[in-house]
């Protein structure tokens, strides 16, 4: 627990502490310390603020949803994994909104198991891919770029340029 004031407390979750993993968050913190922090979520129902301290997020000058109607299809912003299942991860973002990321758009490789490249409280990119509102329902993609939809008009014969290399394709001739 954090104090914001004098009278406004906030809870700060384990995934939230910090980027690297400690055993007891008093081997960062010591009580008293002033430490920067971003408001993830509030519950005005309980009365509570949760924050986080993680870097990243701190300083991410990606968009933030604030309610369901900031998420729209093609935004990208910082969130954090929640969940690993066999069929993809779970994303939560600011405000507590969460977006499901399908096994075929965790990578730009092919992913079997998603816990052997993804583990909870990994901070990661999504690109909001679908929104369906009457369900409150997000899907999302950890490929940024839309591989699916490239612009070759403006590639042109002869063009010099940097490449990553990504794999080697033998053909039988």
């Amino acid at each position: 627990m954090v104090s914001l004031s004098d009278h406004i407390t906030a809870l700060v979750p384990n995934t939230h502490i910090s980027d690297a993993i400690f055993a007891h968050s008093s081997q960062k913190f010591k009580v008293g310390t002033t430490h920067k922090c971003r408001i993830l979520n509030t519950d005005p129902r309980k009365n509570h603020i949760y924050v986080t301290f993680r870097p990243i997020l701190i300083n991410s000058d990606l968009p933030i949803f604030k309610s369901f109607d900031d998420v729209k299809v093609g935004i990208i912003t910082h969130g954090i994994i929640s969940g690993i299942i066999g069929q993809g991860c779970t994303v939560q973002f600011f405000g507590g909104l969460k977006a499901f990321v399908p096994i075929n758009q965790c990578g730009i490789e092919i992913i079997k198991h998603p816990k052997d490249h993804f583990q909870v409280g990994q901070i990661v990119k999504c690109r909001i891919t679908k929104v369906v509102e009457d369900k409150e329902l997000v899907m999302g993609s950890f490929q940024i770029s839309d591989v699916t939809n490239s612009d070759l008009s403006e590639i042109n014969l002869g063009d010099v340029g940097n490449s990553v290399y990504m794999f080697i394709y033998l053909s039988l001739l």
